[in-house]
C-alpha cells in the first residue's frame, strides 16, 4: 500500500486499526498490564567496568563474564571485577526468574540454613543474613550482611522478577564499601 492509498482510508478505518493494534498487544502482556521480561542479561555489560570504578573511586583494571546462563525466560550473569592494586575484588550477580517469585530476608536465611553441608557454611550465612541491615527504598527488598569479615553482600529483589547479589570482599573501609554497594545496586536497578 502507497502513502496515496492509505491517505485516502476513511478515518474509521484507522481509528479499528488503532484498536485492534492496541487490543493485541494488551493480549500479549500479563493481567497487571506488565509484560514478563526476556532476553539475554549480560552483568558486564549492565554494569561496566567505568561505571564500577566511578562508584567505587578505584580503577577496575579487569572485568570478566565469570558464569552466564540463559534458558527462555530464566537468566543469570555473573561479572567479576579485579581493582588496581589487587587487595579488592568484586562479584555482581543478576538473575531473572521466568514467573514471579516471593522473597523475603528470612526465607533467604532459611533456604541457606536448609543447605546440607560438612562445614556448616549454610547455618554461617543464616545466621549471617539473619544479622544483616534491610535497606529501605532500594527495589522490593534489600538487604546487606557481612559474613564474618569473609565477603560483605548486597542482595535486591525488585519487579517480581528479578534478583541482585553484590558480593566485596578485601576492602579497607566497610562504611564507604556498604555504600558504594548500595550506589551500584541503584545503577543495575534503574538500568534494567
Amino acid at each position: 500500500m502507497n502513502k496515496t492509498e492509505l491517505a485516502q482510508r476513511p478515518c474509521g478505518q484507522w481509528v479499528a486499526v488503532a484498536f485492534l493494534t492496541l487490543l493485541l498487544a494488551s493480549c500479549g502482556a500479563d493481567s497487571d498490564g506488565a509484560a514478563e521480561p526476556s532476553g539475554e542479561l549480560h552483568a558486564c555489560d549492565i554494569a561496566p567496568a567505568s561505571e564500577v570504578s566511578r562508584i567505587f573511586g578505584i580503577p577496575v583494571s579487569d572485568a570478566t563474564p565469570s558464569m552466564e546462563s540463559a534458558s527462555g525466560k530464566n537468566a543469570f550473569s555473573q561479572c567479576s571485577y579485579k581493582f588496581d592494586g589487587g587487595g579488592m575484588g568484586l562479584s555482581v550477580q543478576i538473575s531473572r526468574s521466568g514467573a514471579k517469585q516471593e522473597h523475603s530476608r528470612q526465607a533467604d536465611a532459611d533456604a541457606s540454613r536448609k543447605k546440607k553441608d560438612s562445614l556448616g557454611i549454610g547455618e554461617d550465612v543464616a545466621n549471617a543474613i539473619e544479622a544483616g541491615t534491610d535497606i529501605r527504598g532500594l527495589g522490593d527488598i534489600a538487604y546487606d550482611f557481612d559474613d564474618n569479615g569473609n565477603y560483605q553482600q548486597l542482595v535486591v529483589y525488585w519487579n517480581d522478577y528479578y534478583q541482585l547479589a553484590i558480593i566485596s570482599f578485601g576492602g579497607s573501609d566497610a562504611g564507604n564499601m556498604a555504600a558504594a554497594r548500595q550506589a551500584l545496586a541503584r545503577y543495575i536497578v534503574d538500568t534494567l
